[in-house]
């Protein structure tokens, strides 16, 4: 192998790595780096649940579902059906 190959390989190595990484950091916030943390937002959509870092996604922490708990009703010509048709 020559010192060419050798640095080419040693690239790929590193680039593997730090895909394997981003991957782990993108699931579960492992990794995590002030350097990183500049670059924020890195990845598209919503954090996963529990992300420690979700100002790293474009949309943040994922809004919390408000649904019809016991003892709310909806208004008179309402009905589930129609809550899942809405945008």
């Amino acid at each position: 192998m020559t010192w060419g190959d050798a640095i080419v390989q040693a690239d790929k190595d590193f680039f593997a790595k730090m895909i394997d990484i981003l991957k782990e950091f993108k699931e579960t916030g492992a990794h995590y780096d002030e350097i990183l943390g500049r670059e924020f937002p890195i990845f598209k959509g919503y954090a996963p649940e529990g992300h420690p870092h979700p100002e790293a996604f474009t949309k943040g922490k994922k809004p919390e579902k408000i649904f019809q708990g016991e003892g709310h009703k909806l208004s008179e010509g309402a009905s589930s059906s129609n809550l899942d048709e809405m945008e």
